[in-house]
């Protein structure tokens, strides 16, 4: 099964502001949808909570230290290893890891592959990206979406590791 990142990162590793994305990218989220259907998602607590509610057409997985927490229509997890047991149980072909910030940095080390959508947003944020070397990976695809209209520009990219964790 391949583990990969999703994410959408500002210039300055940017990816949450109050609970929530700093930027509103109508078509950041569609790709995002179209990547993810029919997968399993796994994210951490407080971007459940952003989200507020189980994504249509995906198994979602929430992980959170807290054992009381409830999720309708999703399963919680208390341990990323729990969540990786739960995917492959399913036959998943691919695990998308899509924050926040801790779940990122816990996951990195396990992924394969990340999708990145980088926004031309340097701006206030209180959550960050992991600081990570870009050695051992490879970016194998780039699209530039222009600003249009009120929508920032962004890049997708797409990033395989080179040697598999």
């Amino acid at each position: 099964m391949k583990i990969s990142i999703i994410a959408a990162v500002g210039l300055k590793g940017e990816i949450g502001r109050e609970g929530s994305l700093p930027w509103h990218l109508p078509s950041d989220l569609r790709n995002f949808k179209k990547l993810t259907m029919g997968h399993c998602l796994l994210v951490g607590r407080t971007t459940y909570e952003a989200i507020g509610k189980a994504l249509p057409g995906r198994k979602m997985f929430v992980l959170s230290r807290n054992a009381d927490f409830a999720a309708p229509d999703c399963k919680v997890v208390g341990t990323w290893e729990e969540a990786i047991s739960l995917a492959r149980e399913q036959e998943e072909s691919e695990l998308f890891v899509a924050g926040g910030g801790k779940v990122y940095e816990t996951c990195l080390p396990y992924c394969s592959k990340m999708y990145l959508s980088k926004v031309f947003y340097d701006g206030p944020a209180d959550t960050y990206f992991p600081e990570m070397s870009w050695e051992g990976w490879e970016r194998t695809q780039s699209v530039y979406h222009p600003d249009e209209g009120q929508e920032l520009a962004w890049q997708f990219e797409v990033w395989e590791r080179k040697s598999q964790p």
